[in-house]
Parts: C-alpha cells; sequence; structure tokens
C-alpha cells in the first residue's frame, strides 16, 4: 500500500487476505463498512488504538458508545 503521502512499512503491510479499509473521517466507522463487516463476522469485542490517540481513537470511541455499540473498547496507548 503506498500513495502520494504515504508509505507503508512492510513490516506492518497488510498480507493478502486482510481486510483494508479507506476512511475520510476521524471516525473509522463513518462510511466505511467496517461496522457491517464486524457484524457479518460477528466480532463481538474490538481494541481500538492508532497513533493520535486524542483524535481518531478518541472519535472512534466516541461515536460508537454514544451510539450504544457495546463491542468498542478504547484501549489506546499515547505514543
Amino acid at each position: 500500500m503506498a500513495g502520494p503521502l504515504i508509505d507503508t512499512h512492510p513490516a506492518v503491510a497488510p498480507r493478502p487476505g486482510d481486510v483494508v479499509l479507506d476512511k475520510d473521517s476521524a471516525d473509522s466507522f463513518l462510511a466505511t463498512g467496517l461496522g457491517e463487516l464486524l457484524d457479518e463476522r460477528a466480532v463481538r469485542c474490538l481494541i481500538v488504538t492508532g497513533f493520535a490517540t486524542e483524535y481518531c481513537v478518541d472519535s472512534t470511541t466516541a461515536a460508537h458508545i454514544r451510539a450504544d455499540d457495546a463491542r468498542t473498547t478504547n484501549s489506546a496507548a499515547r505514543s
């Protein structure tokens, strides 16, 4: 995965069969299909981590706590 603004380190690059979702919002569930994908796979627990805890991780977690999505757990460490 690469683009004009990003290069993904090979150690964390998607592998064949991995799901890759594009997002345009701080909320990772908003218009990405992530919620539907988790429902299809019957995922009941989700650990949300990220680089900018105070931005995307908080936005994703807060949006789904408000929506009463019980599977979302905020377990992020600041870098």
